[in-house]
């Protein structure tokens, strides 16, 4: 059985499994079926908003060749990754 079956399958029956849908969308990424990949990617983040999903969101759409996009996503990414370092770092 293939990889992309195990997880539709993980996914029929658990569709709230932000896990399944962001390793379905790494390996339509990896296909090169980008469309699909952006497709499982947006639903991992609406399911959970994982730093990990974001960052594959970036990296399908500049696979896409929608780089514009794909900075924004990161700079978006960055941004928040360093105000959660500011909060954690700040005293208590």
């Amino acid at each position: 059985m293939s990889e992309i079956t195990i997880l539709l399958g993980r996914i029929f029956l658990d569709r709230n499994d932000a896990g399944a849908h962001l390793a379905l969308g790494a390996a339509y990424k990896n296909r090169g079926d980008y469309e699909k990949a952006l497709k499982y990617t947006r639903t991992s983040i609406e399911l959970d908003r994982c730093d990990e999903a974001i960052l594959q969101l970036g990296k399908c759409h500049e696979l896409c060749g929608e780089h514009e996009l794909a900075q924004m996503i990161y700079q978006k990414l960055e941004d928040t990754s360093k105000l959660r370092l500011l909060r954690f770092a700040a005293p208590r």
